[in-house]
């Protein structure tokens, strides 16, 4: 029987305990300094498919001006969030994966923390269709109504935005592996919603590209979903931004190409289309180019 070794009682020899206690030892390090190592590091945050539009394009950018309290209904009361959660698993994943928090946002609801949430905790799979649509599905309404399937989420992130809007600009940092570099001067957002680091102490930057980004309308993510010391904010598609410099940057540690991009304005090609009379509101503005044509054309004969 072993009575020297740290597991008395469960081995054979002396020899055979010894070798098994430094094995446990050995396995209880790599532990240790795993759990170590996931909570202390500094990630950064890395937006692979992150993507730079020109100002002009068909992004679902709905500020919802005028039609917040229609938009809310249509959402909640009238359980187009409900549907949209039951069409998807991977939504209800996502709306489900922190349900803990139980902080509401200054004027808002529970809905809003949840979809914060959902966005923040969602898998790339999720996240990456969800910005896929944002960033094709505004091209009319009748693209919107039939082929957008997050309109509920698309609406409480943006009202969470509008309800936290800050009252300074703040920079934040994203690391790119996949970017088409921007003209110095130009107009550009994102394609879709993206989530940014605050923290300047980034690290693995070698032959990366690196988005500086000042904006003056994002969410401090943390304050607002029950996430300590992540030091991460939201920004939206409805923000455009001048590329104000572009060029290699060399430090002690790395050699890498900057992008910076200062805020501009707001932009919203579109309104309401979540409610139903945005479709008569579309329509009548089509009509108007057709009467003047008719009219024209009356004139003529």
């Amino acid at each position: 029987m072993c009575q020297s070794c740290a597991y008395p009682g469960l081995w054979n020899t002396e020899v055979e305990c010894k070798k098994m206690t430094k094995m446990f030892a050995e396995e209880k390090l790599l532990l240790i300094a795993f759990i170590f190592t996931t909570f202390n590091s500094n990630t950064n945050v890395l937006v692979g498919s992150v993507k730079l539009l020109d100002r002009s394009q068909n992004v679902v950018d709905d500020m919802y001006k005028g039609c917040r309290e229609e938009a809310m209904e249509t959402v909640i009361q009238s359980g187009l969030l409900r549907r949209e959660l039951n069409k998807s698993v991977e939504f209800q994943k996502a709306w489900n994966a922190n349900t803990q928090c139980s902080f509401i946002i200054p004027g808002g609801i529970k809905e809003h923390t949840a979809a914060l949430s959902a966005y923040y905790s969602g898998d790339k799979q999720f996240t990456k269709e969800f910005n896929s649509q944002v960033e094709t599905m505004g091209e009319n309404f009748t693209t919107y109504k039939n082929n957008f399937h997050f309109k509920s989420l698309h609406f409480l992130l943006m009202d969470a935005l509008i309800l936290l809007k800050p009252r300074q600009c703040k920079t934040g940092y994203a690391i790119v592996d996949d970017l088409q570099i921007p003209k110095l001067g130009s107009a550009v957002r994102l394609a879709g919603f993206t989530i940014v680091d605050t923290d300047t102490d980034l690290t693995d930057l070698e032959d990366s590209t690196v988005l500086k980004i000042n904006s003056c309308y994002f969410i401090n993510l943390e304050e607002n979903i029950c996430k300590k010391n992540i030091g991460q904010m939201l920004l939206s598609p409805t923000e455009v931004f001048t590329v104000e410099d572009v060029g290699r940057k060399i430090t002690d540690d790395a050699d890498y190409e900057e992008v910076v991009l200062k805020h501009s304005s707001l932009t919203s090609r579109h309104n309401c289309y979540i409610i139903s009379r945005a479709e008569a509101v579309t329509s009548a503005h089509m009509l108007v180019p057709l009467i003047m044509v008719y009219s024209l054309f009356s004139v003529t004969l």
